[in-house]
């Protein structure tokens, strides 16, 4: 791996202008300074989104400069050949390993929360609910492996797994698309099936439309690069079948680079899809109340700033040491950030990668603009999901920037230590999944528990946000 990584870096490696290289680099390894410096006193003065802020306007600031500095960059997106297709198998084989291996306990989970509600909307057949949030082919599905037998819990969560697996796959042709080597796109694929932010719709079966959809938009972004249109097309309706978020899916198409007059006219088509199903979901099923957001410039200064902030530090605080990889992973990747940095300006297609990244990330959050939110505790961590995606890519070149002007053996060690910091976040995280199906055992087992006596959450792991009344009438 150190070797291909150092062959790498030494492909697009070239040398900045002398005289302006202190120029370059003065911005964000003055940032970086400040930013580990703030770092150093979360915990003791220093509070979490005070840290997630200034990390999240540093970022913003830099790719500005780098918008500014930037020329016009090579053409990232590769063909896909017989080789292609034989890294893709391999890597399949490769990401569900990993994820079985990261997410195996979820198999004796059971059902949580929403899952009782979904169940049952399935068993009696309201694919539409005729409200806001209608989102028919996750319950088509549930039904239609209901009446296979296939609907038990341990069946439904190693559906999930395999979703993930086949997601990871889909990143690693997202990195290829975008111009990566190999080796990069292989962990791409590595840091988004291990983001601890993503245990939410991985470990909840509710959560499989977040897959699904996140699903349907790699797929069709890939597609669309290829030029097969009426297969993006497909996929694009099944994906907005399934959840909203998947309007996003066109414009993801244009940041991967549908840019020819073929795929243009794909990402075309797909919008007007979009705008049917936009008037759709007004005339039939009405906005969503949170949907009624006044524009403001907070809400704005939000969309850019939460986002990053969010996915730059995946740990919930009901974790014993979430300060201490909060602290380590900003701190980390700022100074990342600022190695990458001081290259821009020289039209390099690294650069236009990890624009293109930070893009993916907005343009994935924008359709749920107005109840994104993740809690200190994670939850509501589903709505990461699809940007991890482009979250994935950003590390990827910041740790290649670290390999080109640092040492590719540190870039190496960097990229283990992160992967292997996500994965035990995730198993950490598990643990509280496990303890909130233990509660719910213990609230059905008991014979008439009030409301007040029926938990929630605990910690980001729903027990009983809804679905009570139906868990009690399977019984």
């Amino acid at each position: 791996m150190t070797g291909m990584l150092s062959a790498e870096a030494g492909a697009e490696a070239t040398s900045p202008a002398a005289g302006d290289a202190w120029l370059r680099g003065l911005l964000p390894v003055g940032g970086a300074l400040l930013i580990s410096a703030l770092a150093s006193g979360y915990g003791a003065g220093v509070a979490r989104h005070h840290l997630e802020s200034a990390w999240a306007w540093y970022v913003a600031g830099l790719l500005l400069l780098g918008l500014l500095r930037q020329a016009a960059p090579e053409p990232l997106s590769r063909p896909v050949g017989a080789r292609e297709a034989r890294l893709a198998a391999g890597a399949f084989v490769l990401m569900l390993c990993l994820t079985w291996m990261l997410y195996a306990p979820t198999l004796g989970l059971g059902l949580l929360s929403d899952d009782f509600v979904l169940l049952e909307r399935a068993r009696t057949g309201r694919f539409f609910a005729r409200q806001p949030g209608d989102r028919p082919l996750p319950v088509f599905l549930l039904r239609l492996l209901d009446e296979a037998r296939l609907a038990a819990p341990p069946l439904l969560h190693a559906l999930n797994l395999l979703l993930h697996g086949l997601n990871g796959l889909l990143v690693l042709l997202l990195a290829r698309r975008l111009g990566a080597r190999p080796g990069r796109a292989v962990a791409a694929s590595a840091l988004f099936l291990t983001f601890p932010a993503s245990v939410e719709p991985v470990a909840w079966i509710a959560g499989q439309q977040d897959l699904l959809v996140a699903c349907a938009c790699l797929a069709f972004a890939e597609l669309s690069a290829r030029g097969a249109r009426l297969p993006a097309l497909a996929v694009l309706a099944l994906g907005l079948a399934t959840k909203e978020s998947a309007m996003a899916a066109p414009v993801l198409g244009l940041v991967v680079g549908a840019s020819d007059a073929h795929r243009g006219r794909t990402v075309a088509l797909a919008c007007g899809m979009v705008a049917l199903f936009a008037v759709w979901r007004v005339l039939g099923v009405g906005l969503e109340p949170a949907l009624h957001v006044t524009s403001s410039r907070y809400l704005l200064k939000e969309l850019i700033s939460r986002p990053i902030a969010a996915l730059a530090a995946p740990w919930a605080e009901c974790l014993a040491q979430a300060p201490l990889w909060t602290t380590l992973s900003i701190a980390c990747e700022t100074w990342m950030l600022a190695a990458h940095a001081t290259e821009w300006g020289r039209g390099s297609a690294a650069s236009a990668r990890l624009m293109r990244g930070t893009l993916w990330i907005w343009i994935a959050i924008a359709p749920s603009y107005a109840y994104f939110y993740v809690g200190p505790e994670l939850r509501n961590g589903r709505y990461l999901y699809l940007a991890a995606a482009g979250w994935a890519i950003v590390v990827t070149e910041l740790l290649d920037a670290l390999a080109r002007r640092v040492s590719p053996s540190l870039a190496v060690a960097s990229l283990a230590l992160i992967v292997g910091a996500y994965s035990v976040a995730t198993r950490d995280a598990l643990g509280h999944w496990r303890e909130a199906a233990r509660l719910r055992d213990a609230v059905l087992a008991s014979p008439s528990p009030t409301r007040d006596a029926i938990p929630r959450w605990h910690c980001s792991a729903p027990v009983f946000v809804n679905g009570y009344d139906e868990a009690r009438a399977r019984r």
